[in-house]
């Protein structure tokens, strides 16, 4: 994960994709800062692999930007659970030809873009990484990341 973050020829596979539904409920007031958000997903994987993915999480969204009379913006990471419906086919633990699990964690970091006339539509653009956190989950040591975008409307 922190080679795509820091662009840093990250090893992105063509060969598997996904779709995701997402819906999130904002726990704490948006005129602030930072706001808290609680996000539930479903995700469904193609291409290279095709199973079913539930995740849970819990977002800090940060909302001022210096440019936002140009383009709203926020930036939000987020931590949870991710549970696979089948064992993920190409997300071996890191070093082995181990499977890896169901349960692992999930971690979001997103950017999100809006024009301040509409401000209820945004374009996202989301890292979507699931790993066993150095072993803590059932010792596995790798994981899985994807780059996507799509919409959000804000109702």
């Amino acid at each position: 994960m922190i080679d795509i973050l820091r662009l840093n020829n990250p090893h992105i596979s063509g060969h598997s994709q996904l779709g995701a539904i997402a819906y999130s409920y904002r726990l704490t007031e948006k005129e602030a800062n930072l706001s808290w958000e609680v996000e539930g997903q479903i995700v469904q994987h193609f291409g290279g692999q095709s199973h079913q993915e539930i995740n849970a999480l819990i977002t800090a969204r940060w909302h001022r930007f210096p440019w936002n009379h140009l383009v709203g913006t926020t930036a939000a990471f987020g931590w949870g659970q991710s549970h696979a419906l089948e064992v993920p086919e190409l997300e071996p633990r890191s070093g082995s030809e181990e499977d890896s699990t169901r349960l692992l964690n999930y971690l979001l970091v997103e950017l999100d873009f809006a024009p301040p006339s509409r401000p209820e539509w945004g374009l996202v653009l989301r890292l979507h990484h699931r790993s066993g956190v150095f072993g803590v989950y059932n010792g596995v040591d790798g994981g899985s990341n994807f780059v996507g975008a799509g919409l959000r409307y804000s109702f």
